[in-house]
C-alpha cells in the first residue's frame, strides 16, 4: 500500500537519507526484521514497512535504524513532531551516525527550526566531511537565519561536492543578491535553471538582476518563462514593474495574452502599466493611423470615415489590449491616443444621431462606443467636449428620456454615447433603464453608471463620525473630496505576498537597523487618510491578520472605498469619518500607521504627523508620504498660469485647462513638464494635482528634522530599483539608503526624481 503524498512532501522527502547500517550483532532477530522492513520501505509499503520495524524494536528496543526508519515514516505520512521523536532516539541511541542528524534536520527545516537544524547539520558534517547534502541543509537552514556568510560558504562546499544539485546553486544565488552580489548571483541563476528549468524562483531572481541592471527584455523574457510554469505572486509583480519602467517591449501575442490578464484579473494596479498598452496598441497600424489623423485635424472634428478609415474602427473594437486598457485604466497618459478617443467620440455620436431609433446593426460601432463609455465615466468625463457637440448630446438624451416615457424602441449606440458624455444616472427617469432588457455590453454599462454609484451612496449613512470636523482648512479639503473622490480606480489586486510584519520589514529593507515588533497575533493598522481605498487594498495584502481603521474627511471617498473592498472580500476594515488633528481623541494606538499623500494637505502638517507620531506604538512602523519642494517646481507653475487665467475648480473650467496647458509651446511645456503626468487625465486627479485647496511642500533636511526631534528612525524609501540601484551605485557606504542627507544631494542631481511624492517607512524608537 502506498501512501499519499503532496508535492511538498514528495519535494522533502527526496531529501532525506534512508540507510541500512549493519544492526547489533548480538541481535539476529532485529536484524533479520530490519533487512525485511527495509525491503517494504524502499517498495513505498509503509504500513507493512511500519510494522516489521515496530517488530524489530520489540526485539531490540534500542535498535537505531529501526527508530530512524519509522521517524522517516512518519516524516512522510505528514506526522513530523513523531517524526523528530523517532529519529532523536535514535540519535539518543547512537549520536555518531551522520544520516540521522542530517535527516532530523530536514524534518526540523521542515517545521521552520531553523537554529536546530544548522546545529545538526554541522553534526553530520563533522561526522562525515565530504556529506555534501548536510551542507546543502546548512546553508539553507542559515539563509533563513540571514547568515549570509555562513550559507554562501556552506553551499560552495556543497557544491563542489556535488556541483549537479540545482535547488542548491540556486540558493546560493539567492544568498548572493541578497548581499548585493548581482554579478556574482546571475551565473549561478543561469546554471541552476540549465541543469532544472522548472525552478520558478530562479526565472524570478534572474529577472530581478537583469531590471536592475536595465535590461527589461531578457527581464521580460525570463518573466514569461516562468510564469509559463507557475503564476506565482513574485513573478506576477514582477513582471508589471518591468513594464512600468521598460523602454521599449517585445511584442508578442504570448506578451499581450499576458497583459491583458494583468489588467482584467488584475495583477495589481493597472494604470501602472498603461504606457505599455499604449505602446502595443499602437504598433497596429490601422489603429496608429487613426491617431495621427486625429492629431493632424484636432480641434476640428472627423467622421467615422475620415477618423477610422476602412478598417481601423473594426480594429479599435477588436483590439484586446486596448478594450482591457479602457475598461481598467482610469487615465490615458498619452495626449495624441485622447485627441483619438475623443474624436472616435464625436464621429460615434454624429453617427448615433443619424441611425434610426432602434438600429443597432453596427457591431463595432457598438462595442467601441461601450468601451469609450466605460473609459469615459473612470476618467470622469475630462476629454474636450465643444459646445455644439455638448447639444448634439443633450438632444439624444432627449430623444432617450422621450423612448423611455413612451415605451418606444432605444438605440443601443445612442444610451452608449450618451454614456461617454455624462454618467447615465443624470438620465431623468433612469431607473427606467434597469427594468429593460439589454445586451452585455450595455448591462456591464448600467451596472458600471447606475447600480454601482447607487450602492455606494448607500453606504454613507452606515460610516461612524469618529470627530469633529471644524477646522477651517479641513472643511474646505472635506468638501472638495465630496465633490472630487479621489483616485478614482476600477480594480487593484491586494498583495498577494502578505506576511507577519517583522518577516515584510526584514524583506523590504535587508539593510536597515530594524528592531522586531514580535507581534504574533492581531496587527493593529491606521490608515489616516484612506481617500477611495487603493491604499487599504495593498495595505491590507501586505501584513497578515492585520485589521485596519481606515479614516477620512470625506464620506463620498469613503464610501466608494467600502464598496471597492467590500466587493473584493476584505473583511479586516472598519470605516470611519474623521480629522487627523482630532484623531488622537479616540484613544486608540496601533502597530502600524500608513498617511500617504494626506499631511501635506493640512493647514498645519507637522502638527498632524505629531498627533499620527502620538498614536504609533514603541518600535511601530509609519508609512508616509509628502510633495517635495523640488518636484514640485512645475507644478507650482502650472498653477501660476491657472491664477492668471482665473479658471476655477469645476469641471468646464478643468476641462478648457487641460486643453491650454497641452497646446502650450514647446518652451513653455518644458517649465511644467511634470504636470503630464498620469494624475493629469481625470478630472478629480487633475483638480487634486492643480486646483487644490491647500497644498504644503517639503525637503528632505526638513523631514530629518522632524524625524530627529520625534524619534523616529527611516528604514528606507518606497522607490523602483533602478533609482535605488542608482543610488547604491553612488552612494555604496549607505546599502540601506538611509542617509538623507546623501539623499538630498542625490535629489538635487535628479530633482524629478520624488516627483510621485517622498514615500518613506519609519520606525518608531522603543
Amino acid at each position: 500500500m502506498n501512501l499519499p503524498m503532496n508535492r511538498k512532501q514528495r519535494r522533502q522527502m527526496a531529501r532525506v537519507a534512508p540507510t541500512r547500517n549493519a544492526p547489533a550483532a548480538n541481535n539476529g532477530a532485529a536484524a533479520d526484521l530490519f533487512a525485511k522492513a527495509f525491503q517494504q520501505f524502499q517498495a513505498e509499503r509503509l504500513p507493512e514497512a511500519m510494522d516489521l520495524y515496530q517488530q524489530a524494536l520489540i526485539a531490540d528496543p534500542r535498535h537505531a535504524d529501526s527508530l530512524h526508519h519509522l521517524g522517516l515514516i512518519a516524516f512522510k505520512i505528514g506526522h513530523n513532531d513523531i517524526a523528530i521523536d523517532m529519529i532523536g532516539r535514535a540519535i539518543a541511541v547512537n549520536g555518531a551516525n551522520a544520516d540521522f542528524h542530517y535527516n532530523i534536520g530536514v524534518v526540523l527545516a521542515a517545521l521552520g527550526r531553523s537554529a536546530e537544524v544548522a546545529r545538526h547539520s554541522e553534526r553530520a558534517i563533522a561526522l562525515k566531511p565530504d556529506y555534501a547534502g548536510a551542507y546543502m541543509l546548512l546553508g539553507d537552514a542559515c539563509l533563513k537565519l540571514r547568515a549570509l556568510d555562513r550559507a554562501i560558504a556552506a553551499y560552495r562546499r556543497g557544491l563542489a561536492l556535488d556541483p549537479n544539485d540545482a535547488e542548491a546553486r540556486n540558493n546560493l544565488a539567492e544568498a548572493l543578491l541578497t548581499q548585493g552580489q548581482h554579478d556574482e548571483a546571475a551565473p549561478h541563476f543561469e546554471e541552476a535553471l540549465r541543469r532544472k528549468p522548472d525552478i520558478v524562483a530562479a526565472y524570478h531572481n534572474l529577472a530581478m538582476i537583469y531590471f536592475v541592471k536595465g535590461d527589461k527584455q531578457a527581464a521580460l523574457k525570463l518573466i514569461v518563462q516562468g510564469l509559463r510554469i507557475k503564476e506565482t505572486p513574485f513573478l506576477k509583480s514582477l513582471f508589471l514593474n518591468c513594464l512600468r519602467f521598460g523602454d521599449t517591449i517585445p511584442d508578442s501575442s504570448l506578451l499581450r495574452h499576458y497583459i491583458v490578464r494583468a489588467l482584467s484579473e488584475p495583477w495589481g494596479r493597472p494604470g501602472s502599466i498603461a504606457f505599455t498598452c499604449i505602446t502595443l496598441v499602437k504598433c497596429d497600424p490601422r489603429i496608429q493611423h487613426g491617431i495621427d489623423r486625429a492629431v493632424a485635424a484636432w480641434p476640428a472634428r472627423l467622421s467615422c470615415q475620415a477618423l477610422f478609415g476602412p478598417d481601423g474602427l473594426q480594429a479599435a473594437s477588436n483590439a484586446p489590449v486596448l478594450r482591457a486598457m479602457l475598461h481598467n485604466c482610469p487615465a490615458v497618459n498619452d495626449i495624441p491616443l485622447e485627441r483619438f478617443l475623443t474624436l472616435a467620440r464625436s464621429a460615434l455620436l454624429e453617427k448615433a444621431m443619424a441611425m434610426p431609433a432602434a438600429d443597432t446593426t453596427d457591431d463595432a460601432a457598438l462595442a467601441f462606443a461601450c468601451m469609450l463609455a466605460r473609459h469615459c465615466f473612470a476618467n470622469e468625463y475630462v476629454f474636450a467636449c465643444a459646445e455644439d457637440e455638448a447639444a448634439q448630446v443633450a438632444l439624444l438624451r432627449d430623444r432617450v428620456v422621450a423612448a423611455l416615457r413612451s415605451g418606444e424602441p432605444i438605440a443601443a449606440l445612442a444610451l452608449a454615447l450618451i454614456a461617454s458624455y455624462a454618467p447615465l444616472y443624470v438620465i431623468p427617469e433612469y431607473e427606467s433603464l434597469l427594468a429593460r432588457p439589454w445586451a452585455g455590453e450595455i448591462d456591464d454599462l448600467l451596472t458600471q453608471q447606475i447600480r454601482e454609484p447607487l450602492a455606494q451612496r448607500a453606504l454613507r449613512n452606515g460610516i461612524p463620525r469618529l470627530t469633529p470636523i471644524d477646522d477651517d482648512v479641513s472643511l474646505l479639503v472635506q468638501n472638495q473630496y465630496e465633490e472630487s473622490p479621489y483616485p478614482r480606480w476600477v480594480k487593484c489586486a491586494a498583495d498577494q505576498n502578505a506576511d507577519a510584519i517583522d518577516v515584510t520589514m526584514q524583506r523590504d529593507f535587508p539593510h536597515a537597523r530594524y528592531r522586531p515588533i514580535g507581534r504574533t497575533g492581531r496587527l493593529d493598522v491606521l490608515i489616516a487618510g484612506c481617500g477611495t481605498g487603493q491604499q487599504v487594498v495593498m495595505t491590507a495584502g501586505r501584513y497578515s491578520d492585520a485589521q485596519i481603521l481606515a479614516v477620512d474627511l470625506s464620506l463620498a471617498s469613503l464610501s466608494y472605498a467600502k464598496y471597492r473592498t467590500d466587493a473584493l472580500g476584505l473583511d479586516n476594515i472598519d470605516y470611519g469619518q474623521a480629522d487627523i488633528l482630532k484623531l488622537a481623541s479616540i484613544n486608540r494606538d496601533f502597530d502600524v500607521i500608513a498617511c500617504s499623500g494626506v499631511l501635506h494637505h493640512l493647514a498645519d502638517p507637522l502638527a498632524g504627523w505629531r498627533v499620527l507620531v502620538s498614536m504609533l506604538r514603541p518600535n511601530g512602523i509609519m508609512h508616509i508620504a509628502l510633495y517635495s519642494k523640488l518636484a514640485r517646481i512645475g507644478i507650482v507653475a502650472a498653477r501660476e498660469f491657472i491664477a492668471m487665467r482665473g479658471y476655477r475648480a469645476v469641471e468646464d473650467d478643468i476641462r478648457r485647462c487641460r486643453q491650454d496647458l497641452i497646446a502650450l509651446d514647446e518652451a513653455a511645456r518644458t517649465k511644467i513638464a511634470t504636470v503630464f503626468g498620469a494624475d493629469f487625465n481625470t478630472m478629480s486627479n487633475c483638480r487634486d494635482l492643480l486646483f487644490h485647496v491647500q497644498e504644503h511642500h517639503f525637503t528632505l533636511p526638513q523631514i530629518k528634522a522632524f524625524l530627529a526631534e520625534n524619534g523616529l528612525a527611516l528604514l528606507g524609501f518606497e522607490h523602483d530599483p533602478d533609482t535605488l540601484h542608482r543610488y547604491r551605485t553612488q552612494f555604496p557606504d549607505d546599502p540601506g539608503c538611509t542617509n538623507l542627507d546623501h539623499w538630498h544631494a542625490f535629489e538635487q542631481q535628479h530633482p524629478n526624481m520624488f516627483g510621485g511624492m517622498y514615500q518613506f517607512v519609519v520606525q518608531k524608537q522603543a
